[in-house]
């Protein structure tokens, strides 16, 4: 649509020109576009706002950027390609857009897998507020299965040339824009009683008076003083909670809407005893939570009770530990953790008496904390543990240091406070193993606080809790989850077998919940588990006749083979071997080593090969494969193959020969 430029006009009037009346802000492509080459990241590669609790959902294949200029008045929309970092397949979660904007546009709203018209409905110079929150720009349904995740991201400078120069920066410098999930994501999990007295054969669930829409940009109402993105800011995106809209609306929807609509197109599966199926999790939209009718997760338990089939209708509510309605938001995943359910207590026969009841049975709701940095407009907190996650285990009777940094978010070099009085860190509960006194101090040298942690009880039982960081002016909070144990005394019983070329190392690792149960029906604390947040798992070997690729061709890769150089003189020592495993035998005399379990006394071996498991393999067993290299050892004599196996926390040292 044309406009008349109030500038241009009175030129146009000074200089006679009446040809001159009117100026087209652009709207489609034209010569005056202005070429850009940016990265982008989902949510959980990036630093984490308020806003963010980690996702799997990080895939991108399209991009739409919609553009406006300083005032918020919009200029056009435009498609832009996206390419892979380096990821396989067609879908990633980090990687390059390139395309143009406008000439004039001084905002951008960049838009993934939405796939928006071209161009949109809207009159050049629609405000940035109308055209954002229009049913054009809501997250409507795009795809058959509703499953099609959407991915938003913001950058505004104070005028058209600061956008081109963030758009073309200077050489070596590598601008990101960071992209967050348009709706929740909810998971459903069913912990198996080992004592109840029937049998569940399949759990399948939906969730009912979720918001069947919002729109693409978390939207506010005065767009002009937003504080989606910080121009000065290094790390980005920056969502205020403030920021986060609230779609104070009446319309809510249903996935169930009669009597006499098929349920089989509603219902997802969650648990099934036998057979295959692929469970799937679900959806919401922003949702405050505040209308009459809850957010209810209904499920369809098929249950045998005395040798017959039964089906009913649970209810579940998301509440948090304080009773309050949960506020569901995008980018959270929401995990729903249903026990205790029976065929006899709390449930509905029809789908429709469970829509429309109230009676709910007990769930719990909990909210990812495994994400390690969090951020508003003016600080970041990030934790720094050894294993860039939240846990750390804890295995010595003595003071252990945990890092976090507290960074000023417009100079992530420059700390945003030096006092440890400035903050609370505190155990969410009660313990014993640890003093519950946590010391804090700042590093100068490192621009970083530790957390001094006391362990004062060791056992082989795992015990742990959470350490909460808080900062008190900002509210900024972050969590350690602390594990405290002497050793899982758990045998691996590794074995190392020839299969076709390769040799493969074996073993079984223990699994990560609970199984077996007391008869009041609490854990059996006999039972040892490896809890799914203290993954990944190192596996360290050393070995002079094997050379170790990780993974055989067609198997599912479970791990990510590297290289350590560690010493490893404390291996030399019988103490240090699990009962029953040969343990190295050093000689000076060279004409002596006919087996691989030998070595030079004064020239032992100087490195630990290291396997990382990111995720609990299949069954948890774990395969690795071996090339043999025994044609290139210096001595010839070397007839046998094998290793020695250290996994950190389970003990002691194995040697693993060849077992037929």
């Amino acid at each position: 649509m044309k406009y008349f430029s109030k500038t241009l006009l009175i030129a146009c009037l000074v200089f006679g020109l009446s040809s001159c009346n009117e100026v087209l802000v652009p709207q489609g492509p034209g010569v005056n576009e202005v070429p850009f080459k940016l990265s982008f990241s989902t949510a959980d590669k990036v630093l984490q706002t308020k806003s963010m609790v980690s996702g799997t959902e990080t895939t991108v294949h399209t991009m739409q950027l919609v553009c406006f200029d300083a005032n918020g008045q919009y200029l056009g929309i435009r498609d832009a390609e996206v390419d892979s970092d380096g990821a396989s397949g067609n879908f990633f979660d980090t990687g390059v857009i390139n395309g143009t904007v406008p000439q004039g546009t001084a905002r951008v709203h960049f838009i993934a897998n939405r796939n928006l018209s071209i161009p949109l409905s809207f009159s050049n110079g629609t405000a940035e507020e109308v055209v954002m929150k229009s049913l054009e720009l809501s997250t409507a349904y795009n795809d058959a299965d509703h499953q099609e995740i959407c991915f938003w991201g913001y950058h505004k400078e104070a005028s058209a040339e600061a956008m081109n120069a963030w758009l073309k920066p200077a050489a070596g410098t590598n601008n990101v824009v960071y992209m967050i999930r348009d709706r929740a994501r909810v998971v459903l999990t069913y912990e198996v009683d080992a004592h109840q007295q029937y049998e569940i054969t399949k759990i399948e669930w939906l969730i009912h008076n979720g918001r069947d829409r919002g729109y693409i940009a978390p939207a506010k109402d005065f767009w002009g003083n937003d504080s989606y993105y910080d121009a000065n800011s290094s790390t980005g995106l920056i969502i205020s909670k403030a920021g986060i809209n609230e779609y104070k609306t009446s319309g809510r929807y249903s996935l169930w809407t009669s009597a006499t609509e098929n349920e089989e197109d509603n219902f997802d599966v969650a648990y099934q005893s036998s057979g295959s199926y692929t469970k799937k999790d679900q959806f919401l939209f922003d949702d405050d939570n505040a209308d009459v009718d809850d957010v209810k997760v209904i499920l369809r338990v098929t249950y045998i009770v005395s040798g017959s089939p039964k089906t009913v209708y649970h209810v579940l509510r998301l509440n948090d530990d304080d009773k309050n309605k949960y506020d569901v938001v995008r980018n959270h995943t929401y995990y729903i953790k249903a026990k205790l359910l029976s065929p006899d207590v709390a449930y509905y026969e029809t789908l429709e008496d469970a829509v429309n009841g109230d009676e709910f049975v007990n769930a719990d709701v909990e909210v990812d904390r495994s994400i390690p940095d969090i951020n508003d407009e003016n600080y970041t907190l990030q934790i720094l543990l050894p294993n860039e996650g939240t846990s750390v285990v804890l295995n010595t009777l003595s003071t252990h240091n945990l890092d976090f940094a507290f960074r000023m978010a417009s100079d992530v070099s420059e700390p945003g406070s030096t006092d440890p009085a400035d903050f609370d860190v505190y155990w969410e509960k009660s313990q014993s193993f640890c003093s519950n006194t946590l010391g804090l101090t700042y590093v100068a040298a490192t621009k970083q606080f530790q957390i001094h942690v006391t362990v004062t009880s060791l056992t082989d039982q795992l015990q742990d809790e959470w350490i909460v960081v808080e900062h008190k002016r900002s509210g900024l909070k972050r969590y350690i989850h602390v594990y405290v144990i002497d050793q899982f005394r758990y045998l691996l019983n590794p074995t190392l077998k020839k299969a076709g070329d390769d040799y493969v190392l074996s073993f079984q690792l223990p699994p990560m919940e609970h199984s077996q149960f007391l008869p009041d029906g609490s854990p059996d604390p006999t039972e040892l588990i490896y809890p799914e947040s203290l993954y990944p798992i190192d596996v360290k070997f050393t070995t002079n006749t094997l050379k170790a690729y990780g993974i055989a061709q067609n198997i599912s890769n479970y791990g990510m083979f590297g290289v350590s150089v560690e010493s490893t003189d404390a291996l030399f020592s019988s103490a240090n071997f699990e009962p029953g495993y040969n343990t190295p035998i050093s000689t000076s005399n060279t004409g002596q080593r006919t087996h691989w379990y030998f070595q030079q006394a004064t020239n032992h071996w100087d490195f630990w090969y290291t396997y990382s498991l990111k995720t609990y393999p299949t069954d948890g067993k774990v395969n690795i494969y071996f090339k043999d290299v025994r044609s290139n050892i210096k001595y010839a004599t070397v007839t046998d193959v094998g290793l020695f196996l250290y996994v950190e926390f389970f003990g002691k040292n194995y040697s693993v020969p060849e077992t037929n």
